[in-house]
């Protein structure tokens, strides 16, 4: 099984939820990670995370200040195999004004290209402070626009409103998941995906 992650900055580090996901995946799973690397913009080597249980290939294409019209014109790099499960993580980057047509066109084109994949979108966590009320409306609109194109969605956005610590105990800007936003990030995508 390839996976391929399209996503922002919440997602394309070691410490930070994609990687985490992998690292719970390779419990069960022959896993294979690849990395985006913005310095040399293209895939690293593969991280052979296990060897035992079925395959699943993951590219995390995360991209820091990620957009979906930025991951559609990128697509032929950030997708070097014909993926089975495309998972779209976009939002902290995004314009409100410009996500949906955004997302239109990247979901056209990856539907275009591999028309067996599936596609998976994420509810990205909420924002505190100033920006609390954007990243809201960023997620009503993925919520819709999926609902719109017939994608499951993944609430990511409800786990850590519903998460037993304050919000900023997950956050370290505001925005942005820290470690442990990452991990409840992980922890959800991993309970949701295995049941």
């Amino acid at each position: 099984m390839v996976v391929s992650v399209l996503g922002d900055g919440s997602g394309n580090s070691k410490d930070e939820w994609v990687s985490f996901w992998a690292d719970d995946l390779a419990e069960g799973h022959a896993v294979s990670y690849r990395a985006w690397n913005s310095n040399t913009g293209d895939y690293g080597d593969a991280e052979r995370l296990s060897q035992i249980g079925t395959a699943i290939e993951i590219y995390n294409g995360s991209r820091a200040g990620e957009t979906a019209i930025e991951a559609g014109a990128s697509l032929g790099d950030l997708q070097p195999e014909s993926p089975d499960l495309v998972v779209l993580n976009l939002g902290h980057s995004e314009s409100a004004s410009e996500m949906t047509e955004g997302l239109d066109g990247l979901w056209s084109t990856i539907s275009a290209d591999h028309e067996d994949a599936r596609g998976l979108v994420i509810l990205q966590n909420p924002a505190s402070g100033d920006v609390a009320e954007e990243q809201d409306t960023r997620i009503d609109l993925l919520r819709s626009w999926a609902s719109d194109n017939q994608l499951p969605t993944l609430d990511v956005h409800r786990a850590f409103n519903e998460a037993p610590d304050p919000l900023s105990t997950y956050l370290f800007d505001g925005s942005y998941p820290n470690e442990s936003g990452s991990r409840l990030w992980a922890d959800t995508v991993t309970a949701a995906l295995s049941s």
